[in-house]
């Protein structure tokens, strides 16, 4: 039975490009990476708008950030289950579906009037986010050859900091001249673009292996895993519980005005593209690992104790894009590393714990801002990162799960 199921995990890992030229291969990652952008700006708009779709809606600046909240807590919870269910489908199909539902419901909250309804939109494309998580590293991967996994795994992860670049920021300022529902309605027609690109461009891809309870379980039972889930859960809640209200703290602390929130969001992406594109290149994983959490570290202690002006802010903003960019791509191929039999079970866990850990970050940043202020975020983010750092010593990549040979 045992080399039964390392057989299958081997046929997993086999990449799908037997019919297609290098050419195509990238292309595909690409489209890949474009599809992670929609997906990405869908969950990170109502932070760039989050006081616009607070007074429309009548709840409050914290009651409109748990609907980030909620979105983690159900892609989180729902991606292993997701991608249980969908084990035996082709990977093509399971994206195009996806995308499919972000399209939907980017359009829904667009016609929404009541913070419930609001939930409600969220609730349903925070499942979709979930299974896209689970499965996009492994999509990747398998689009090229082995020597350049790290690469493609880069490559996709770019979108998410082309979305923080392109996305929120644009999300933040057509929200000034449109409204934040007209906002998402762009979006929604974007996302129909990029799922007409998966059709043109992404090979048919047939589910390898089945991922089951035994394979999470396999998984849950390696301590290298369980630290790079702590390190995510730390850094994440950390990271999130202060970016989710950079918005409050900018206004109010600062007195920033909405231009000034959109160039220090935008800022924050051109940053996240810089370290995104760094960390490829980077041999000592695990010491970039420890150099962005104290990164965060470092700008949320500055912003709390530091006469921070709005250019001074303008800097922080960019370390601080600069130095979390790097932990997603840096988490995700640490968990390939430790489990490479197991990616899509492994992923999937990895996926529960840091979109639950956005949704943390959001409530903690949401109980702050309420009841403390704009800048009790930013106490709670340095303290959660602090953890993570702590607990990232001693991470090292290339170990497999025990029993399972390189």
């Amino acid at each position: 039975m045992a080399d039964h199921v390392l057989n299958t995990q081997e046929l997993d890992n086999r990449p799908c490009t037997g019919v297609m030229s290098p050419v195509r291969a990238w292309i595909a990652v690409t489209v890949l990476a474009a599809a992670v952008f929609a997906v990405t700006a869908t969950e990170m708009l109502p932070i760039g708008v989050l006081t616009s779709i607070s007074d429309d809606l009548r709840v409050s600046v914290g009651t409109a950030g748990l609907s980030v909240t909620l979105y983690g807590i159900v892609a989180g919870l729902f991606a292993p289950l997701m991608t249980r269910w969908t084990r035996g489908v082709d990977r093509r199909t399971v994206v195009l579906v996806i995308i499919t539902v972000f399209i939907l419901g980017n359009g829904a909250t667009a016609l929404v009037t009541t913070n419930a309804q609001f939930l409600a939109v969220r609730f349903v494309v925070g499942i979709a986010h979930g299974l896209m998580w689970s499965i996009v590293a492994a999509v990747a991967v398998r689009l090229v050859s082995p020597p350049q996994r790290v690469r493609a795994t880069a490559v996709t992860f770019s979108g998410i900091s082309l979305a923080l670049v392109f996305g929120v920021p644009a999300g933040t300022w057509l929200g000034e001249w449109v409204g934040w529902r007209g906002a998402f309605a762009a979006l929604a027609g974007l996302t129909a673009v990029t799922a007409f690109a998966v059709i043109a461009a992404m090979p048919a891809m047939p589910a390898l292996r089945l991922t089951g309870s035994r394979s999470l379980r396999a998984v849950l039972r390696h301590s290298g895993i369980k630290r790079i889930l702590l390190v995510t859960g730390a850094v994440v809640i950390g990271n999130y519980a202060a970016y989710t209200y950079i918005a409050p703290y900018l206004f109010d602390s600062v007195g920033a005005s909405s231009y000034l929130v959109g160039v220090c969001l935008l800022v924050y992406g051109v940053a996240g593209v810089l370290g995104n594109a760094m960390v490829g290149v980077v041999p000592i994983r695990s010491r970039v690992m420890l150099l962005s959490g104290a990164g965060i570290v470092a700008v949320t202690l500055l912003i709390l104790t530091a006469p921070v002006g709005k250019y001074g802010v303008i800097v922080l903003v960019g370390v601080w894009g600069l130095s979390y960019s790097a932990l997603p791509v840096l988490l995700q191929t640490s968990v390939f590393d430790a489990a490479p039999y197991l990616r899509e079970a492994a992923t999937s866990l990895y996926v529960l714990v840091f979109n639950v850990s956005i949704a943390g970050g959001a409530l903690v940043g949401a109980l702050g801002v309420d009841q403390l202020g704009p800048l009790a975020p930013m106490a709670f983010g340095a303290a959660f990162c602090a953890l993570g750092v702590a607990a990232s010593v001693g991470i090292r990549g290339g170990v497999a799960v025990e029993g399972n040979p390189r």
